[in-house]
């Protein structure tokens, strides 16, 4: 029997809020997390991005700071922390940054509105 990627079975059903304005950035990365068994929401702006996020829903939140305002960003993050208290951010020292969002996943599939710029 060949046993599982540590990794893989780590993400496997996770649910993740990807958030990258360049969408060739965001498919790629949302490609390699749903290889892994990762339910990805997509979002192209932080203001879609809060029309979607919702307490305990996703367990990981992805976004590159450095292409957004540090405004917008921070705000985003502060929402996260309000509602999730115990919420945990960090940034890696690459590319990414991200913030991890704890809780269980709570809440049915998401159904974003047409033309607010987020893909599921």
């Amino acid at each position: 029997m060949v046993s599982q990627s540590p990794i893989r079975s780590d993400l496997h059903g996770k649910r993740v809020l990807l958030i990258d304005h360049c969408q060739a950035t965001r498919e790629a990365r949302a490609a390699v997390l749903r290889s892994h068994g990762v339910e990805v929401h997509e979002a192209e702006e932080i203001s879609a991005a809060r029309f979607l996020w919702q307490p305990h829903v996703y367990d990981l939140v992805m976004l590159d700071a450095r292409r957004y305002s540090s405004e917008a960003t921070r705000e985003f993050y502060e929402q996260i922390k309000v509602q999730v208290p115990g919420s945990k951010s960090f940034s890696s020292p690459g590319p990414q940054s991200t913030s991890r969002i704890h809780g269980p996943v709570k809440s049915p599939a998401i159904t974003p509105r047409a033309n607010s710029g987020v893909r599921r």
